[in-house]
């Protein structure tokens, strides 16, 4: 803890006889000020007792930013069949039972599925973020670079993850699986994640670290809805506490759906080309789900203080990739 006796207060809104207490606790700065006691103190305290200092505290708010780019994986196997019938409008009980009948452990990407992720690598520069600053003919949207790849620990997720920063490889060498970004869980095999050490065998640039050694959270009963975009906003709220201002996260359209169109805490809002915002989302309209291997990319807002222990975070969708393959 820092305490800083203010001479100059008229930036801070406060008493010219005011302590700012400034905690630089990794990765976010809290300041919270503090009114001096007109009571002469203990020696060697500025306050009586801890408990004091506390109570006379008030949060000040930081509204904080990071950019995200969320990409949905490549087709996968249990894919072609179900979404085709989906887009010839079927019932979602029918989509449902292809997505059974052509169900598999831990879905890997398809050749479509590997094509579409080498494309989308080579004909975006997806690492730089230098793609978003285009949007609009020139509309004034910073660029900012990926330092943290971040993934889902089922294949489809890392092999694409893999795929579009093959060419990337010791430019961005931080690659952490999260527990938290997999897909809706249950029932289906293809929701089910291989063993840590077999990931660790078969994607070795990644940590695993964070992931128990098998699956516990798998079983033969689907996860709710609910459940699933909690998670989904809990994979939010990690990235808001890591120090990278930019960051890939690959997933599943599942769970981007749920939790971009229907959690109480996240706000997803649209911009036109000149990045004014012309719509708050809803379920019906730009929060559709998804492309297979769609890239969106996002400014995350959020107000930091030491009182919102559960932050809503506003998703202004700055742009999407264009060059999806079907």
């Amino acid at each position: 803890i820092l305490q800083i006796q203010c001479k100059t207060t008229q930036h801070f809104n406060m008493p010219s006889s005011s302590i700012l207490y400034i905690s630089f606790c990794r990765p976010t700065i809290r300041i919270c000020r503090s009114v001096i006691s007109t009571k002469a103190p203990p020696p060697g305290n500025s306050f009586s007792t801890r408990q004091e200092a506390n109570v006379m505290s008030k949060p000040f708010s930081l509204h904080r930013k990071k950019r995200l780019y969320l990409l949905r994986h490549g087709q996968a196997a249990h894919n072609p069949r179900a979404e085709a019938a989906r887009e010839a409008g079927c019932s979602h009980g029918t989509f449902l039972q292809l997505m059974k009948e052509d169900d598999v452990l831990d879905a890997e990407l398809t050749m479509l599925g590997v094509t579409q992720a080498r494309n989308l690598g080579e004909t975006v520069d997806v690492r730089s973020g230098s793609w978003v600053s285009d949007f609009g003919g020139g509309a004034p949207v910073s660029v900012v670079p990926i330092g943290l790849i971040v993934s889902s620990p089922l294949s489809r997720a890392l092999q694409t993850a893999q795929e579009v920063m093959r060419e990337s490889v010791g430019t961005c060498d931080q690659r952490v699986c999260l527990e938290t970004l997999r897909e809706i869980n249950g029932w289906l095999i293809n929701a089910k994640r291989r063993d840590r050490h077999d990931l660790m065998r078969r994607f070795p640039s990644w940590d695993f670290s964070s992931i128990t050694p098998y699956d516990e959270t798998w079983t033969d009963t689907l996860e709710s809805e609910s459940d699933c975009r909690e998670r989904g906003y809990q994979s939010l709220l990690w990235a808001s506490q890591q120090k990278e201002d930019g960051i890939l996260m690959v997933t599943h359209g599942g769970l981007l759906r749920f939790t971009l169109a229907d959690h109480e805490n996240v706000v997803t809002e649209f911009v036109n080309d000149k990045c004014d915002v012309v719509s708050t989302g809803t379920r019906n309209d730009a929060k559709d789900r998804f492309e297979n291997c769609e890239l969106r990319a996002y400014e995350m807002s959020w107000d930091d203080n030491d009182i919102m222990e559960r932050p809503v975070f506003t998703m202004k969708e700055l742009c999407r990739s264009t060059n999806v393959i079907n």
